[in-house]
């Protein structure tokens, strides 16, 4: 089970620029699991294997004036998986596993003012796990395994009223294990196994 929210909300122009108020508010205490699993003897090509596994996210679209109240809690285990074997690769190969718990992200690039009040509670583990074997690869290769509790992202306008307060709990033990093997490689190698309790990212923040 997999607790998904998207939000649009568009504020028609007008002299008082009225608030659309947005509230989201999710509680997720099932287990969530993604296993993925590619074997591949020769591949002629290029070769992409995502496994994901995350417990409640919004992402929201704003313009106008708009304020945000976000409420997410996770007390399941999220937990992806992916595993990757291919004898002779002549594409490119990219491996991306990721698991979270709370996750909220907000595009507010047209919006003229906006406020985001954001409390996210996680207390059991999210592991993400990539177990990726090559014998032999022609071209580059990029292994990428993330893991995390707690994540907010606010993209602003850089002329917009922002106003953002955010709390976040993190109980849960946060996993990202990187397997890779590889025979041989003409191309280039990039592996990335990134572990993340809390995280608040905030863009185009307007200036005083």
């Amino acid at each position: 089970m997999r607790t998904l929210a998207f939000v649009l909300a568009l504020t028609a122009a007008s002299p008082a620029f009225a608030q659309n108020a947005l509230v989201n508010d999710q509680l997720n205490t099932a287990s969530i699991s993604s296993d993925s699993v590619t074997a591949v003897h020769e591949l002629r090509g290029n070769l992409q294997a995502s496994s994901l596994a995350g417990g409640n996210t919004i992402g929201v679209e704003v313009a106008g004036n708009v304020s945000l109240n976000n409420t997410q809690r996770f007390f399941g285990n999220a937990t992806a998986t992916n595993n990757v074997s291919v004898g002779h690769l002549t594409g490119t190969g990219v491996v991306l596993t990721t698991a979270f718990s709370n996750n909220a992200e907000v595009e507010a690039a047209s919006a003229c003012c906006l406020s985001v009040n954001n409390r996210q509670i996680a207390n059991i583990d999210p592991t993400a796990v990539s177990n990726v074997r090559i014998n032999y690869a022609a071209d580059d290769v990029q292994v990428s395994t993330s893991a995390f509790s707690n994540s907010l992202t606010v993209n602003g306008s850089g002329r917009s009223n922002m106003s953002v307060n955010s709390v976040q709990m993190n109980g849960a033990a946060t996993r990202a294990i990187s397997n890779v093997s590889i025979g041989s490689i003409s191309g280039d190698l990039s592996t990335r196994a990134s572990a993340i309790g809390n995280s608040v990212t905030l863009n185009n923040i307007p200036r005083n």
